[in-house]
């Protein structure tokens, strides 16, 4: 064999192994290609297409509620019929009408959005003859189709709103009997019934037969109603009262409530508020002569002027009459009977008064401790008077016998201070003992213990001895 057929050889082996390479790449090169298609192309979607595409009946409202299958026991089934419940309702459209109860109460801008979300959880609760149009799940959700024949809705709704109107009669024809007998307060939670009885039709023109005549008789009740509400009346017994702050009230802070014939209403809630001050507790009931006292003061008052203001508490009212919380919307059209009367607050006069077997100058005196109690009740705002105070101060000081150690004479005084009112009552007391003098004389000795026993004064024992009585 020459050399040239050696090469020749050489090269056709190593063609060869190149085409082979060169196939098996190709090959290789196809099969990702198609893999790579393969898994592009998504799998079928098995899903009903009520649950792809929300499905449209004429006549027909639709309902469709999903809840994904998360968690140990989840009850995603009724989790799932309860949205597709809530989605029927939201199909039910609630319009306001022109005529309507909700119109008229000035309602419309404000409350139409609480309104129409109260009529939807309602429509929820009392929806009936909805049928199960199909259920469907997979590994994560579970879905539901409810479908409700409008025909079949608007007679159900009629049957409702027919017994409304039977309710809502009965229970003004309670108020009419209530307000023969003078019994206003009742007749007003009657009127309240009657319109929750109305409350699923308030946004509608809602007529009916009401006394031998067609009205709109939602309006009609409302109007009812704020007039009862106008015709309560409200009045102090007296228009200006002087209260002494720290005594037992001798005047009574008193309204008499009345109804539309003048005649005293019993168990009319009110509430009662005292301007620039917090009541302990502010809301109160008439008693059976429509009487209503208020005795339950604030602890910390001050020497001003005030205003005692009552005013007919509807929130009461419309909470004993019914549960349906839009009521007190409704309600806020009317406005309540109020009335007021002038309260000045005053500290009473307070009379100092030495005690029993108390050492030193008379309590009027010129003795500088009893000066300096004077000088704090006046700061204080108090009037200090020489007889007759309406409340007293005993002052009692008492100095132990004078003892001589190393030429310093050492004196111990006690003290006492009880504050009494006009007849004598005790209402508080504080006392300190052995407040101790020392100089050169027995005479300094004392007079340096009784300098202690007003700084002392100054620093605690004036507030301790009212603040008990005068917050």
């Amino acid at each position: 064999m020459n050399w040239k057929s050696s090469f020749n050889d050489r090269m056709k082996n190593r063609l060869s192994v190149f085409l082979l390479a060169t196939a098996f790449a190709a090959a290789s090169a196809c099969s990702v290609t198609q893999k790579t298609k393969q898994a592009e192309t998504p799998p079928p979607d098995l899903r009903p297409e009520w649950v792809k595409t929300r499905p449209f009946r004429p006549g027909v409202y639709t309902g469709i509620g999903s809840a994904p299958k998360v968690g140990v026991g989840a009850d995603h089934q009724s989790q799932a019929k309860y949205q597709a419940l809530n989605d029927l309702a939201s199909e039910i459209s609630v319009t306001i009408s022109g005529s309507s109860l909700l119109y008229q109460a000035e309602a419309n801008d404000r409350y139409a959005e609480s309104f129409q979300s109260s009529v939807k959880t309602r429509t929820v609760e009392q929806l009936t003859g909805y049928e199960l149009s199909g259920i469907y799940e997979d590994d994560d959700q579970y879905w539901v189709w409810y479908t409700l024949d409008k025909a079949v809705y608007a007679s159900d709704k009629k049957t409702r709103k027919q017994k409304a109107i039977e309710l809502a009669l009965f229970h003004r024809g309670l108020a009419k009997d209530h307000l023969t007998a003078g019994e206003d307060i009742l007749a007003i939670e009657n009127y309240l019934k009657a319109l929750e009885d109305l409350h699923d039709f308030w946004n509608e023109a809602l007529k009916a037969d009401v006394d031998g005549q067609e009205d709109l008789l939602g309006n009609r009740i409302l109007s009812e109603l704020g007039e009862v509400v106008r015709n309560i009346r409200i009045d102090p017994i007296s228009e200006i009262h002087e209260v002494l702050i720290g005594k037992k009230l001798t005047d009574d802070l008193a309204f008499e409530i009345t109804g539309h014939s003048g005649a005293d209403l019993e168990n009319a809630p009110v509430f009662v508020n005292l301007r620039g001050y917090r009541m302990p507790s502010n809301q109160l009931s008439s008693d059976r002569n429509g009487m209503i006292v208020a005795r339950d003061l604030p602890r910390e008052l001050r020497p001003e002027k005030s205003e005692l203001r009552c005013t007919l508490n509807m929130v009461n009212l419309i909470e004993r009459s019914t549960k349906d919380p839009m009521i007190a919307i409704l309600a806020n059209s009317i406005s309540p009977p109020s009335a007021s009367c002038s309260v000045q607050f005053r500290y009473p006069s307070i009379q100092l008064v030495q005690a029993e077997n108390s050492d030193g100058p008379t309590a009027n005196g010129s003795d500088e401790f009893v000066l300096e109690l004077k000088s704090l009740l006046y700061k204080s705002g108090f009037d200090v008077v020489d007889r007759n105070g309406e409340m007293r101060i005993e002052v009692g000081r008492v100095f132990r016998e004078s003892i001589k150690r190393n030429k310093f004479v050492h004196t111990s005084l006690d003290l006492r201070l009880r504050l009494t009112d006009d007849s004598g009552r005790l209402l508080n007391e504080v006392s300190a003992r052995e407040i101790k003098g020392t100089h050169l004389s027995a005479e300094q000795s004392r007079r340096e213990a009784l300098d202690k026993a007003r700084e002392a004064l100054k620093k605690r024992y004036y507030r301790d001895l009212l603040r008990p009585v005068f917050p």
